[in-house]
């Protein structure tokens, strides 16, 4: 029998892969014959071929023992590669994983602006509509009017034409009307007049909506440009060149104007006091109740102390609507340093709502300090003559003035009593009217 060719046999199917290495092998297989073969190929699927002695002869040991040899190194190899293939299959798998959890948080980042585009597009339920042109505005008309039309300037901002130059001039130089964009801010005269027009209008006049249409601007505009001219009115600066003391020129000249207008006796009440309510947009929600006034209406006090000619140079603030004007006036600068802001037998104009009070000098010179409004007749009286009375003669007319007051309010309380009455006597006349009817029927 010639010589066997090499057989390779595949390692995955547990075959084996052998060679003759020498003629006494080559011939011992030749004389072992087809049964040699035979067996062979029926053990190349048997796992434990290597460890069967009983079927090889001692000649072939030696081919047994290099084919072993050759199948370990093999499995060797195998366990090598199956290890590689294993740490290729985990970086594989930790790839696969990055690469999932990459895919799934883009995912997901596209999923949320999704649901954010459409919470956008169900925001409003109605359909929105496009801003219309603005209509001219009535501001630069009123501006124009300043040296033609005073009457239409002073209607709309309520103040004059070369009051509102000189508020101007005073304000252009606050840092507050500069900035660093390249787009500079509205005119400062238009600042002015917006403010102006805002806080002389009282209602929906002074809305948000009918100033920006007034003014031909935004509604965040208005508000911007209020707080802008009030921050440069209440600036400090501001305010010391704006309230102060009048001068002795300043008052020679009010003291003239009061002796052209009234008597020179009373020339010496060159300023006069009074209270006024700036009625606030709705109810503070701390002590709302304090801010009721007279009127029906939540506000504050102001007291303010001017001169004839309306220059303002005293103000009282920071007080509730139902304070009552004497109350606030005593918490003014000049109640409290009223010793050396009247001097000899001067005093200051108030209506009846102040109380009369005397100063030192005032009293040993028989003058009151307040000089209060007095009726029409007494007013009568005192233009007459009896204004430079003596001091027993005011207090007698004052005590009568008081108890003409007490005997009013009395008649006002007898007045409404009567008519209570009246009223329940109607109300009882009608319920016995009905039962009277209710029994006939």
């Amino acid at each position: 029998m010639p010589d066997e060719s090499p057989m390779d046999v595949d390692s995955n199917s547990n075959t084996l892969s052998s060679s003759s290495s020498s003629p006494t092998s080559s011939s011992t297989s030749s004389s072992s014959g087809s049964s040699s073969s035979s067996e062979w190929l029926t053990y190349t699927d048997e796992s434990d071929y290597f460890g069967s002695s009983s079927s090889s002869s001692s000649s072939g040991s030696d081919e047994t023992s290099s084919s072993s040899t050759s199948s370990n190194s093999d499995v060797s190899d195998l366990s090598t590669q199956e290890e590689a293939s294993s740490d290729a299959n985990s970086t594989d798998n930790e790839e696969y994983v990055r690469n999932s959890s990459t895919s799934h948080l883009v995912n997901l980042s596209r999923q949320i602006r999704r649901e954010i585009e459409e919470s956008y597009s169900r925001r409003y339920w109605g359909t929105r509509k496009k801003n219309s042109n603005r209509a001219p505005c009535h501001m630069r008309h009123v501006l124009q009017c300043r040296a033609t039309q005073p009457a239409i300037f002073r209607q709309d901002l309520r103040v004059d034409p070369a009051t509102f130059d000189e508020l101007v001039n005073e304000l252009e130089d606050n840092p507050i009307f500069t900035n660093k964009s390249h787009h500079a801010q509205m005119l400062i005269e238009h600042q002015v007049a917006i403010t102006l027009y805002r806080f002389g209008h009282f209602g929906n006049s002074a809305s948000l909506s009918k100033v920006a249409r007034w003014a031909g601007c935004g509604k965040g505009t208005v508000t911007l440009v209020t707080n802008r001219v009030m921050h440069a009115i209440l600036s400090p600066s501001f305010l010391e060149k704006a309230i102060h003391a009048p001068t002795p020129t300043e008052k020679a000249a009010a003291k003239d104007w009061v002796e052209k207008h009234s008597c020179k006796e009373w020339r010496d009440g060159w300023c006069f006091v009074d209270g006024t309510l700036i009625p606030l947009y709705e109810r503070p929600h701390w002590y709302g109740e304090s801010y009721y006034d007279r009127k029906g209406n939540y506000s504050l006090n102001f007291q303010i102390i001017s001169l004839p000619n309306l220059q303002i140079c005293d103000i009282g603030f920071g007080f509730t609507g139902s304070t009552h004007d004497s109350t606030a006036w005593q918490e003014t600068l000049t109640y409290k340093d009223h010793e050396n802001i009247f001097q000899g037998n001067e005093f200051i104009w108030a209506d009846t709502a102040y109380p009369s009070h005397r100063g030192h000098d005032a009293e040993a010179a028989g003058d009151e300090f307040i000089n209060e409004g007095l009726s029409d007749d007494e007013d009568e009286q005192s233009t007459h003559g009896h204004g430079n009375a003596p001091a027993s003669e005011r207090a007698r007319r004052a005590d009568a003035l008081e108890k003409a007051r007490e005997r009013r309010e009395d008649l006002k309380n007898d007045l409404f009593r009567a008519l209570r009455r009246k009223k329940q006597r109607r109300r009882a006349r009608q319920y016995v009217q009905h039962e009277t009817d209710s029994t006939s029927m």
